[in-house]
C-alpha cells in the first residue's frame, strides 16, 4: 500500500460486506488512504481475517466483525465493536448484499425474504446506526442527509416495491 494521506490517518471506517467483492476492494482502498477498518462479514470468517491480515501487513489497523445486517442487535454489535476498538466511526460504507440468481418459477419465497431482509432492512439498519455514530458535525449530517436523498427519494418500501414491479416482469421474460 502507498503512504497514507496524513489527513486520514486518524479516521475509522466500517465497511459492510468487506470480506469479498466490492466491500473488500473498498476496505483495502480506505486502509491505503490511512483509515483503520472494521471489516464486516456475514459468514466467512476466513475471508474476513484474510482482509484484516492484508491491511495489517500494510501497516494499518483492522478488525473483523461478524454480523447479520438484517438483525438490529447484530448491527448494533458491529458498531459497538468498531467503537470499542477504535474509539469512533468516521465513515460507513454499506456494501453488504446478496443476489441469488434463481429462477422466479417455483416461487422460492424464503430466498426472496432473505434478499429483502439483507438488502433493504440491512440498509435501513446500517444507515440508522451510521446516523447515530458517524455524524458528529453539521457537514457530516448534511452528507448523510444528501446520501439518503439520493438513495431513498421518497420512502424505502415504496421505492423497493416500484423497483420490484419493474424488475419482476423483465426477470420472468428472461426465464422463458
Amino acid at each position: 500500500m502507498a503512504a497514507p494521506d496524513k489527513k486520514l490517518t486518524d479516521k475509522v471506517a466500517i465497511v459492510t460486506g468487506a470480506s469479498g467483492g466490492i466491500g473488500r476492494v473498498v476496505a483495502k482502498r480506505l486502509a491505503t488512504d490511512g483509515f483503520a477498518i472494521a471489516v464486516h462479514y456475514a459468514g466467512n470468517s476466513a475471508k474476513a481475517e484474510s482482509v484484516v491480515t492484508e491491511i495489517k501487513h500494510a501497516g494499518r489497523n483492522a478488525i473483523a466483525v461478524q454480523a447479520d445486517v438484517a438483525k438490529a442487535a447484530d448491527v448494533e454489535h458491529l458498531f459497538k465493536q468498531a467503537l470499542e476498538a477504535f474509539g469512533k466511526v468516521d465513515v460507513v460504507v454499506h456494501s453488504a448484499g446478496i443476489m441469488p440468481m434463481l429462477p422466479i418459477s417455483g416461487g422460492d419465497a424464503e430466498t426472496f425474504d432473505k434478499v429483502i431482509a439483507t438488502n433493504l432492512r440491512g440498509s435501513f439498519l446500517v444507515l440508522g446506526q451510521a446516523a447515530q455514530h458517524a455524524v458528529s458535525s453539521p457537514s457530516q449530517a448534511a452528507s448523510l442527509r444528501n446520501l439518503f436523498r439520493i438513495m431513498v427519494p421518497t420512502s424505502l418500501p415504496k421505492q423497493a416495491w416500484k423497483a420490484w414491479c419493474e424488475f419482476l416482469p423483465m426477470n420472468c421474460v428472461a426465464e422463458t
